[in-house]
Order: C-alpha cells, then structure tokens, then sequence
C-alpha cells in the first residue's frame, strides 16, 4: 500500500520544459535568480530526484492502524 502518490512518478513523465518551469518557480519563490544554464542543469535533474523521494512514500511498513490522538484539553 502506497501512503502517498506524488505527481512525477514513472506512470506521468515530466517533460524537460516542466522540470525548467518548476525549478525556476521553486527558486523564484526564495528570491533566487539563476543563469539559464544552472536552472537547465538542475532540471535535468530534478525527475530522477522526484522519483527517489517519491520511494521513500512507497515503503510498506504494515502499520496503516490509526495513531491515537492526544487532547490536551483538561476537562477531558
């Protein structure tokens, strides 16, 4: 069972142009400008470092059972 279903998993490829336009938000939102060719580099690689992360969701650890929840209201 699969806790979590990221967007670029091997099922929806992301083409290059999405990966430029993605890395280019992502560092926009910091303020960060970059060179085209830095934010071409970090593009090409951002796919293969979604999918790693993406692996981490997918570990079955058997332990769908509901945590329990801590009220820390007093009355309760």
């Amino acid at each position: 069972m699969r806790a979590y279903s990221g967007e670029m998993t091997d099922e929806s490829p992301t083409t290059s142009s999405d990966s430029f336009s993605q890395v280019k938000a992502l560092l926009e939102l910091e303020g960060i400008t970059a060179p085209d060719h830095d934010l071409a580099s970090l593009a090409k690689q951002l796919p293969a470092l979604r999918r790693k992360v993406d692996r981490f969701y997918e570990v079955d650890t058997n332990d769908e059972v509901t945590a329990s929840v801590f009220r820390a209201d007093p009355s309760y």
